[in-house]
């Protein structure tokens, strides 16, 4: 694949490529003594946080090199938030690898994915059997493992199922059915 280079938009004298490398350019700095000073451009190194998500220090700040690609070569024109490795690999920085998301869609494309390093529902052995009820009349409609499958299956923030389940005040329903923790 061709390698195309764009300057990187809030800071001047850097450009992020479509394959994900970062690279500084050739650059000349006048100093107070009135003699110039020049650094010759580089590809800066890659380094990964914790989670794996590759980055570069700019300035001394660090700039998530998955967003960057984003802002340089994706038009977002819903405004969503986060930036989706489609692949599942978060190395993979290549702009054809990387999609504009919501947190839920992000969410939701790691479960389908099983991209969740830990143990999450009936394999989690903390977690806790939820009914999910008919909101008219009151019948069990079905008895899920836990939150995180009913967020697989249905795309239910399992924030608010929680909440439905501890009888919070103002969530009397998610999803469009009460949901309630299985008695014993």
């Amino acid at each position: 694949m061709l390698e195309i280079w764009k300057e990187i938009d809030f800071y001047y004298g850097y450009e992020i490529s479509n394959l994900g490398r970062v690279r500084s350019l050739n650059r000349v700095i006048l100093r107070s003594d009135g003699k110039n000073m020049t650094f010759k451009g580089k590809i800066l190194k890659n380094r990964f946080n914790k989670h794996n998500y590759g980055y570069v220090i700019i300035n001394l700040k660090n700039y998530g090199v998955h967003r960057l690609v984003a802002n340089a070569f994706i038009t977002n024109h819903e405004n969503k938030p986060q930036v989706n490795h489609i692949d599942g690999d978060k190395k993979n920085n290549q702009v054809q690898n990387l999609e504009w998301c919501t947190h839920n869609e992000n969410v939701l494309h790691a479960l389908k994915n099983d991209l969740y390093p830990r143990k999450f529902g009936i394999d989690n052995a903390l977690s806790k059997k939820i009914m999910q009820i008919d909101k008219y009349k009151n019948n069990c409609i079905k008895i899920w493992d836990s939150f995180m499958d009913v967020k697989r299956e249905l795309g239910i923030d399992t924030k608010n199922l929680v909440y439905c389940c501890q009888n919070k005040p103002s969530y009397n329903s998610a999803g469009g059915y009460k949901w309630q923790y299985q008695k014993n």
